[in-house]
């Protein structure tokens, strides 16, 4: 704005206008008094002092983005460092202070990232980024921006040693800074302090180990599917890893339980929830085996069932031993009655038809006879007891005398002594 006297109460108010499309780019105002002069002052005035109001606003708002920028970032779980290209580390964060116990007057300016690395896990992990990639990248904290600014190295796990010397696990992101030209100028490291979710994935393989060593383990699909088994599994079906992928447990059924056992069971981890219960299958040479089972569901983000897991442990010896003694007591139990109607029997030969009867029932025998040999080696059959499957021996054409034939051969056998 220029301002010129043309006469005592003429002012020529001279304003340049850059984007006028006349040929001049200068519109000039006559003021013809004092008070028009007076009233454009005023008017400039106030435009400026609008203009400073909203720069000061701009500056505060820009002021604040900043101030919560630096807030979030100095309370973020992150080490955040940047150096120039020649690692020389230019900012340090109130996170990396926090994490690796160096504040940043003690390394801005001062010491590449080197001094927070492992020596031998550094250098062995650039040699193998050399063999990899075919080229010999050097070694040396240089070697790694090196490779950032190659793009060989974006994203990766090292060790980490903090001031006092104790060491911890760190994912790390690397990338480059540019400026307008997009010219490199330094490298910005983001670097996560991963300890904890180390010792979750080493507690998590530490019980898969113990569980694959000690159980029968099988993964399948939402439809019961196997796409995963372990080598126990394996082992005491007795079919191989490739014949049991992509198979169903129909595989091995033994036709032991009825199908509502097996309806049941899908009914309740359909909806989600774990079934437990006793499995006698069928292994691959038609041997049978119990299992102890628990079958988990794995739940989508919808609460339904993705998959299954089984987690299994042979019973076969126990299960053996409880039918075994099963078994004992019933034939307990049946002893029991034939002694106690023999007590009560009023005669020999009553005696004896109650004898071979219960022994028949408790052996699940066909036939069986009390025979007596005389002094000149011949015999009678004193009582016998017959089952209806000795009837149906009978109609099927087997001679009655069966038996008799053999005890004709053992008197034979005891004269000829």
């Amino acid at each position: 704005m220029t301002e010129q006297t043309l006469h005592p109460v003429t002012t020529l108010l001279i304003v340049e206008d850059s984007k006028s499309d006349r040929a001049t780019n200068s519109h000039y105002l006559q003021l013809d008094s004092e008070n028009d002069y007076r009233i454009i002052e005023s008017e400039t005035l106030n435009q400026q002092a609008e203009l400073e109001a909203k720069v000061t606003e701009r500056t505060e708002a820009l002021w604040q983005v900043n101030s919560l920028q630096r807030a979030i970032l100095d309370s973020a779980d992150y080490a955040i460092i940047s150096t120039d290209l020649n690692g020389i580390i230019e900012t340090f964060s109130a996170g990396a202070e926090r994490m690796l116990g160096y504040s940043k007057e003690e390394v801005v300016g001062q010491v590449t990232p080197e001094i927070f690395y492992d020596p031998q896990e550094f250098n062995y992990k650039i040699t193998k980024a050399s063999i990899k990639h075919g080229k010999d990248i050097g070694l040396g904290f240089g070697a790694k921006i090196s490779m950032v600014l190659q793009g060989l190295l974006i994203s990766e796990e090292w060790t980490n040693i903090h001031k006092d010397g104790s060491r911890f696990p760190v994912e790390i992101s690397m990338t480059v800074l540019t400026d307008d030209s997009d010219r490199p100028i330094g490298i910005l490291s983001v670097r996560k302090d991963i300890s904890d979710r180390k010792r979750a994935e080493k507690q998590a393989l530490d019980i898969t180990s113990a569980l694959h060593q000690t159980a029968i383990v099988a993964i399948t699909d939402r439809e019961g599917t196997i796409n995963f088994v372990n080598d126990k599994f394996c082992e005491i079906s007795q079919y191989s890893r490739d014949e049991l992928l992509g198979q169903n447990h129909r595989i091995l059924n033994s036709g032991h339980h009825p199908r509502q056992f097996f309806v049941d069971m899908w009914k309740t981890i359909s909806k989600g929830e774990t079934w437990h219960g006793e499995i006698k299958n069928r292994a691959k040479d038609d041997s049978f085996y119990w299992l102890d089972t628990s079958i988990v569901p794995f739940l989508d983000e919808l609460g339904k069932p993705y998959q299954y897991l089984s987690i299994r442990n042979d019973i076969t010896l126990r299960k053996d031993t409880e039918e075994k003694l099963c078994q004992l007591a019933i034939q307990k139990q049946a002893l029991f009655h034939i002694t106690k109607s023999i007590l009560l029997a009023l005669d020999i030969p009553q005696i004896l038809e109650i004898t071979v009867n219960k022994t028949r029932e408790i052996l699940n025998l066909d036939r069986v006879v009390i025979y007596r040999f005389k002094p000149d080696w011949s015999g009678e059959f004193i009582v016998e007891s017959v089952g209806d499957g000795w009837v149906k021996l009978i109609e099927h054409g087997v001679h009655r005398t069966l038996a008799d034939h053999y005890l004709g051969l053992t008197e034979k056998a005891i004269r000829w002594q």
